[in-house]
């Protein structure tokens, strides 16, 4: 994972799909790699068949490939001026104080927390999800669905088992991560160096308002 800070407003993180972690000792071939990673929304890129990796290619080389064919025969998409890792990678960017925005081409969405009410234990969070659109298709008006946190997002239409699970795990985090706070004894939190300095860059730039 992959973390920028660009001043005070924006940040971004990168996952790169169809590696394997430098600490990894299960010795995954390319093959391996992309049996394992996902192309993309089912909804938007259904996996109708399993992809061979060709000798002297890799796995996020075929991925890119497949994702562009689809994007190419399905909405009449051209992604052959975007990067491999634009093209396959989750990439996030996180707008102050509370707009996160993924914009790859095979998860599109916007998600945005917002408060409950005058409630600072609990927050509503939007989540938007996009969908490109086939040749001559015009599309119905946009849902919305409204859930509490003890149902599941893969109840919702359209939303795909994989990220109805990715969105679910998400909520259960953030509830422990509340606990743990409420319940810690020290009174703060302590953020890593580095896969947390987005989280840091929020605080610092709150306080910066609040001191004002």
């Amino acid at each position: 994972m992959q973390h920028d800070v660009f001043g005070d407003h924006v940040s971004r993180d990168l996952c790169a799909l169809a590696v394997s972690s430098p600490t990894s000792k299960l010795g995954l071939t390319e093959q391996d790699l992309l049996d394992r990673s996902l192309l993309g929304d089912p909804e938007i890129v259904p996996g109708e068949k399993r992809v061979m990796v060709p000798e002297g290619e890799t796995a996020r080389i075929v991925m890119a490939r497949e994702m562009r064919k689809t994007f190419k025969d399905t909405y009449d998409l051209d992604l052959s001026h975007l990067s491999d890792a634009e093209v396959i990678d989750s990439l996030k960017y996180n707008i102050f104080p509370n707009l996160f925005i993924y914009g790859g081409p095979g998860l599109p969405q916007i998600q945005q927390a917002r408060p409950l009410g005058n409630d600072v234990n609990r927050c509503t969070l939007d989540v938007i999800v996009f969908r490109p659109l086939k040749p001559g298709e015009e599309p119905d008006p946009a849902q919305v669905y409204r859930i509490t946190e003890a149902n599941s997002y893969k109840e919702v239409t359209g939303v795909s088992e994989f990220m109805g699970n990715v969105l679910d795990q998400d909520t259960q985090i953030l509830a422990w991560q509340h606990e743990g706070m409420q319940a810690s004894e020290k009174g703060h939190e302590t953020l890593a160096r580095y896969q947390e300095s987005r989280i840091r860059r929020v605080h610092e730039t709150m306080d910066k308002y609040l001191n004002r």
